[in-house]
């Protein structure tokens, strides 16, 4: 009898955790304002053709490889609207297919570090504006758009959901247009520690006078449920950009990481 009781209770609790772990969840950017999260992100470029492959040393390799130390503080907070500051803290490049683009380095460390974007968004990561503050680049890069490439769903959703998010905006002298299907994979972890998994397929299409780019992109994202900030952004994109020295087919692969 004892052991039927207690097989019956090991029953119940992993049947109520199934249960729990099947819950819709509601999907929210948050974060305490003045508190800051460190990531370590990578950028990899590879170039498959076009003017530049005439540079290349190794197909295998990354053409490019960026590492940026970035600080994202959640600024302020008022109802929907959040602001954030992304901090280049530290950066280093590397040109490992293309030694003869080596001496960009420092170049490219340089326009790197110090950058610091502000972005105004809401609670499921449309973007309001976005500008450029510090750095060299202080005072480029402004942005309008209500939406944003990572979206969370309007409603609450359960592993197994779809959602999608589309955009365009407009910026210089074209347009770069986003189209973006998620699924809730699945929510890893108990209580305030569950972390929700999801997965991202989409495009990117950008049109201007005398350019074009064309990206198929696979993505996942894992955001801490309770605290409201992704943990880890993986995302490969494949595709080719179009302009006036002919295609250039290209990969880009970028992973993002709370530290």
């Amino acid at each position: 009898m004892r052991r039927l009781i207690g097989s019956t209770v090991v029953l119940f609790t992993v049947a109520a955790g199934v249960a729990a772990a099947q819950d819709a969840v509601l999907l929210r950017l948050s974060g305490t304002p003045g508190q800051g999260d460190r990531y370590r992100t990578t950028v990899e470029t590879w170039v498959k053709g076009g003017q530049m492959a005439s540079m290349l040393t190794d197909t295998v390799q990354p053409m490019q490889q960026m590492t940026m130390w970035q600080t994202r503080t959640l600024t302020s907070a008022a109802g929907d609207t959040l602001v954030w500051t992304l901090v280049v803290d530290s950066a280093s490049a590397a040109f490992p297919a293309a030694p003869a683009m080596a001496q960009m380095a420092d170049q490219v460390t340089s326009m790197l570090r110090g950058l610091t974007t502000v972005t105004r968004t809401d609670r499921r990561g449309h973007i309001y504006s976005s500008q450029i503050t510090g750095g060299p680049m202080a005072g480029a890069g402004a942005t309008n758009s209500s939406r944003a490439f990572y979206a969370l769903p309007e409603q609450p959703v359960r592993p197994g959901d779809t959602w999608r998010d589309s955009a365009t905006v407009a910026g210089g002298d074209g347009t770069t247009t986003y189209v973006v299907d998620f699924r809730l994979e699945r929510v890893e972890g108990t209580g305030g520690g569950r972390i929700a998994v999801i997965s991202m397929s989409g495009s990117v299409s950008g049109q201007s006078a005398q350019a074009s780019l064309s990206m198929q992109s696979t993505a996942e994202m894992r955001l801490d449920i309770a605290s409201g900030r992704y943990v880890l952004l993986t995302m490969e994109m494949n595709g080719a950009a179009q302009g006036p020295m002919g295609e250039m087919p290209m990969r880009i692969r970028v992973s993002s990481q709370v530290q």
